[in-house]
């Protein structure tokens, strides 16, 4: 197996959301006065992105061992990779580096447990989730997009406890923005796959909606994430400066108008998925260029 086999089981094209939500964290605390701590800053990292290729790898395993990977449609965004369908890659590569990302990460945890203990009941919460994100999460209905979100935001609000010891003001309504992009990073590549993941058990939201109603939700989730900027941003509980982060509004309206016109059908849908990807990037890269402006505008 080579670099390229690896880096399609880890996907490495999806791990630049890791350090722009972590940034986000980091710049959510010192705006609201916290000193920068840049090792403990950089350990924070390396353990969200271990943790975030254990999820990735996981998820590869467990969709190839249930037989829906051979059978989604592949987009860009979704439908497993090809590496272990084609058998360039045996499974066992992406349980083992699945596992080892794991450990990594739950060694790092306990190092946080005796530097910063909020940090490694926060890191806990986040390794349960991975594990058991693809064998049990993703089959109870409507968990799926919560679940993949909140894993994202508790990066936030880890890295927030890095700089911090504690979890307090702009933190919250960062890890609520943050959680929100997430899911719906998820939820729309979940439309592409929602026929064959019935085989696999999986209960998302598409599926227990139907993809017509779900395109909708999907849609109302957008305006309801930029309602919820503005409100923030407007009342302090962000900086002003955090509504730099409506910049990424024409990708969300493109999105979500391509969303409900191409009736979820691949290849159709593509063009909504890569509007919400660059979505998602730029609102949360944004948000957290924000809440660093806002402390010169204090």
């Amino acid at each position: 197996m080579g670099l390229k086999e690896l880096s399609e089981i880890i996907r490495l094209n999806f791990l630049l959301l890791t350090p722009i939500t972590i940034f986000v964290g980091m710049a959510a605390a010192i705006y609201d006065g916290y000193s920068f701590k840049l090792i403990d800053t950089l350990i924070a990292l390396s353990g969200a992105l271990l943790a975030h290729i254990s999820v990735n790898s996981l998820n590869n395993y467990f969709d190839y061992r249930s037989g829906i990977d051979a059978k989604t449609p592949k987009t860009p965004f979704s439908g497993g990779i090809r590496a272990l369908v084609e058998g360039r890659a045996e499974p066992h590569t992406a349980l083992f580096v699945g596992s080892m990302a794991s450990a990594l990460t739950l060694l790092i945890a306990i190092y946080f447990l005796i530097e910063i203990p909020l940090v490694f009941f926060i890191g806990l919460v986040g390794l349960a989730l991975i594990i058991l994100y693809t064998p049990l999460l993703s089959k109870v209905p409507f968990t799926s997009e919560p679940s993949a979100g909140i894993g994202f935001g508790l990066m936030v609000l880890g890295m927030y406890a890095v700089e911090a010891g504690t979890i307090t003001g702009s933190a919250w309504p960062s890890f609520i923005i943050v959680s929100i992009l997430v899911g719906l990073l998820l939820f729309i590549n979940e439309f592409p796959d929602a026929d064959i993941d019935k085989e696999a058990g999986r209960r998302h939201t598409v599926m227990m909606l139907g993809k017509e109603s779900a395109s909708k939700v999907y849609a109302a989730s957008v305006v309801i994430n930029y309602a919820l900027i503005g409100l923030f941003s407007l009342t302090d509980l962000l900086p002003k400066a955090c509504l730099i982060s409506l910049i990424s509004l024409p990708f969300g309206y493109r999105a979500t108008k391509e969303a409900l016109k191409s009736k979820s059908e691949v290849p159709n849908i593509i063009p909504a998925m890569a509007n919400n990807l660059l979505m998602v990037l730029t609102t949360i890269t944004a948000l957290g260029v924000g809440l660093l402006t806002g402390i010169f505008l204090k």
